[in-house]
């Protein structure tokens, strides 16, 4: 049976869904590893991937680097219960893009599901660049770019928005004393940039001298457990209800999911994850 969904900053709770587990088993699997000593599993999250890229290359040692220190306490719960060999791994507490690591540091990077929350993805693959030594990889996948909506899908997104700000206005509305439910107007308001479009990450790599090595649209079927899952992620939370306090922002995003999903007529709809795989200083042979 399911577990109950509880507000986390780790993006956990989606990453432990069979459709999250499925995408990202896929995409390691596609990954050109073989032969890469040393690989960074950067904003590592709670490291799924981490662990997916081990199970199928023992040898490889991985850094796992993340700002939230609650995901590298989930991973490194994960090396206590023996499940993987703890000197193979390192746990770093950082931002991914100012990475407190060597130049030429490793063989590989790869990110999960998070180059999108990053605020400069140029100063992030400056970063990425100078720490991947020789010809070696970068590797991303994302759910958060231009494309990423199936035609008639967007307006399931849009209903679990109304729903969302419906719900965190009626418990405020019922509780008016209580500052943990009173939405603060404008304060530290963060304006979501628009996402790139797959071109755009194509040629952005490519001045930042990656050449591209395969892509990947990949389908995942969304649920209204897994969009409950990913209310429950506070960084979300925090953009989409801005001015909520945060708890009641992924409470009204989890308690949103189903009555969106009824909204808009969908007992599932189907999302596109953006999967990059690029060589430094390589040479293009992608299918784009």
């Amino acid at each position: 049976m399911p577990q109950p969904l509880v507000p986390t900053t780790s993006y956990e709770p989606f990453s432990e869904e069979p459709e999250y587990l499925a995408a990202n088993e896929a995409f390691v699997a596609a990954l050109p590893l073989h032969g890469r000593a040393r690989v960074l599993d950067l904003a590592c999250g709670a490291g799924i991937l981490s662990e997916m890229m081990f199970r199928l290359h023992p040898a490889l040692r991985i850094v796992q680097l993340d700002l939230s220190r609650e995901s590298l306490q989930l991973t490194a719960d994960r090396l206590a219960t023996g499940a993987l060999e703890p000197r193979s791994i390192g746990l770093v507490e950082a931002s991914a893009d100012v990475l407190p690591l060597a130049s030429a540091a490793v063989d590989g990077v790869v990110m999960g599901n998070a180059i999108h929350i990053l605020p400069d993805p140029d100063a992030l693959l400056a970063e990425i660049g100078r720490v991947i030594r020789g010809r070696g990889l970068f590797a991303f996948n994302t759910s958060f770019y231009a494309g990423t909506y199936p035609p008639g899908t967007e307006k399931l997104y849009h209903h679990w928005l109304i729903e969302a700000l419906r719900y965190a206005a009626a418990r405020s509305k019922a509780n008016p004393a209580d500052a943990r439910l009173r939405r603060v107007k404008d304060a530290g308001r963060r304006r979501p940039s628009p996402w790139p479009t797959k071109d755009e990450w194509l040629r952005r790599l490519e001045r930042h001298g990656f050449a591209i090595h395969g892509v990947q649209e990949r389908t995942v079927i969304m649920t209204p457990r897994s969009l409950q899952a990913v209310g429950a992620y506070s960084g979300l939370a925090s953009v989409l209800l801005s001015g909520y306090p945060v708890e009641l922002a992924c409470e009204a995003l989890m308690a949103a999911a189903a009555p969106a999903f009824a909204a808009a007529g969908f007992e599932s709809v189907p999302r596109l994850w953006l999967e990059i795989a690029a060589i430094k200083g390589g040479t293009v042979h992608a299918d784009r």
